[in-house]
């Protein structure tokens, strides 16, 4: 299954998901279980991986007065969403991203699954919108497993808005996997490495 993340794709049988309101749906669980559980609405947190990543960035900039902030890993944002970026207040995001990605590229482009928008590219306009420091804090991490091949180089942008950072952790040759996953030969020539 999928989210309606707003890319526009050209795999057959995803069209399904283009008129499905799953930002709605999301909101009505949170509301029905804050019915019946006492819920800090302000402290809701999305976190997605892949397609799920594209959803939380849909969500956090749609509904950002309903968000206390996202993890968006191995994924970005549609073009539209992008084109049509407004959120009415900072949220605090982590980006976790491969530069050697297949399935969502470092760098965007067009692929199957939509038009996808260069990882650095969204988080400066995230870092804009929040109003954070424009120079962001670069650490290399240290490389624990040289086996690897890939290496993670943090950036932090603060001095935000309502404390609203930014963090990105590039994984320099790092593929649309999440660091620390099971890594086999079949997904390393599917999804390219996993930082370990």
């Amino acid at each position: 299954a999928n989210w309606n993340d707003g890319r526009i794709s050209t795999i057959e049988g995803l069209e399904i998901y283009e008129g499905i309101d799953d930002v709605a749906f999301i909101f009505t669980i949170i509301d029905t279980v804050g019915k019946s559980y006492r819920i800090d609405k302000k402290a809701v947190f999305f976190q997605g991986t892949s397609n799920g990543a594209f959803m939380s960035q849909r969500i956090a900039a749609e509904h950002a007065d309903r968000v206390a902030g996202i993890a968006a890993f191995i994924g970005s944002m549609s073009r539209h969403h992008f084109n049509s970026f407004n959120p009415d207040r900072p949220v605090p995001i982590l980006f976790i991203n491969g530069t050697e990605d297949k399935a969502v590229p470092y760098g965007g482009g067009t692929t199957a699954a939509g038009d996808i928008v260069p990882v650095e590219k969204v988080m400066k306009k995230w870092v804009v919108r929040n109003d954070c420091r424009r120079r962001p804090r670069i650490d290399h991490l240290p490389d624990i497993n040289k086996k690897d091949h890939s290496r993670i180089k943090r950036h932090i942008f603060s001095g935000c808005r309502n404390n609203a950072e930014i963090q990105l952790l590039k994984v320099i040759g790092g593929g649309h996997t999440t660091p620390g996953d099971w890594e086999s030969k079949i997904t390393e020539v599917l999804m390219g490495k996993t930082n370990q």
